[in-house]
């Protein structure tokens, strides 16, 4: 699964405004939802948050991956968030998260969400990708910043 052929600049917020995981979270349900067209953001926020409570998504190295499932729907859908200051969300080495990436799967086939999510590992855990959609200034620089680590490219 290539990620930055199913992220869309609608679904990416280059510059959150939210300070806690909570805001972040309702945001990007902001942009799923619309970008769904049939979900509601609130209900979206809840189940991610729900989702959060469990355990956080924060996995280090400033990257956040929160995700549920929704019915409606039959395909993942994606939505990326860049928080310039960061934001405090339990991760293991303590530091703020920086980069959100929200995968939301079909009900009906809840395990896609393991591909997505490996994809996105695949692009994060360099640190070279990381910052560079950190630097990222719209939408279309980030998703372009994913599609060039994808492809190995610096």
């Amino acid at each position: 699964m290539l990620i930055s052929e199913h992220l869309k600049p609608s679904s990416v917020e280059p510059d959150l405004k939210g300070r806690t995981v909570e805001e972040v979270i309702g945001e990007l349900s902001e942009l799923v939802a619309r970008e769904s067209g049939s979900l509601d953001s609130e209900g979206l926020r809840e189940c991610l948050i729900d989702r959060e409570k469990l355990l956080s998504t924060a996995m280090g190295a400033a990257i956040a991956f929160p995700h549920c499932t929704a019915p409606g729907i039959d395909k993942p859908l994606f939505a990326l968030g860049i928080s310039r200051s960061g934001v405090e969300a339990d991760a293991p080495d303590n530091k703020p998260v920086r980069i959100f990436f929200v995968v939301i799967s079909p009900k009906r086939d809840p395990n896609v969400h393991l591909d997505a999510l490996a994809a996105a590992s695949r692009i994060f855990i360099e640190a070279e990708a990381r910052e560079s959609v950190i630097q990222a200034s719209s939408a279309e620089e980030a998703i372009a910043a994913i599609a060039r680590a994808e492809k190995g490219e610096p």
